[in-house]
């Protein structure tokens, strides 16, 4: 596997775009398809952090993205927020690997936290905490339309 990070880009969104649709069709609570804002995200430039998972062959695998910023009650603390996070069911033999990559690069750009989401009951959400992540919060949703 090759792991890189960097910005959004259009190309780059461009070949997201399956594996966010494919994301929601395994895990989406939401009747609507999924309409990223690949423009905002390219916009906030390196604000922005795309990783991504590719095979020998280049092909694109898995995904994850996440949003620096500051966390609401500690504004000293720089937080790397995930977006969303997939991979290829094929390929989730490394996302132990992946997983540890982004750490170890999300530290180096200097976060003091990682903030994962995961649904409910997923074996990403029991994984999350093999790797030393607690539950925080539980968000709930409800369409409104």
């Amino acid at each position: 596997m090759k792991l890189v990070h960097g910005e959004m880009t259009e190309e780059l969104s461009e070949k997201c775009e399956p594996l966010i649709t494919l994301n929601h069709a395994e895990s989406g609570h939401l009747k609507q398809a999924p309409e990223p804002a690949w423009d905002a995200f390219i916009e906030m430039g390196e604000d922005f952090i795309a990783f991504q998972m590719y095979t020998e062959e280049d092909e694109l695998v898995g995904i994850c993205f996440f949003i620096f910023g500051g966390y609401s009650h500690y504004s000293s603390m720089l937080t790397a927020h995930q977006l969303t996070f997939y991979v290829l069911p094929k390929y989730r033999k490394h996302v132990s690997s992946f997983m540890k990559y982004m750490e170890d690069e999300l530290s180096k750009a200097g976060a003091d936290i990682i903030l994962q989401s995961a649904v409910i009951g997923t074996r990403f959400n029991r994984l999350l905490e093999l790797k030393g992540y607690r539950p925080m919060n539980i968000e709930y949703i409800k369409e409104l339309t």
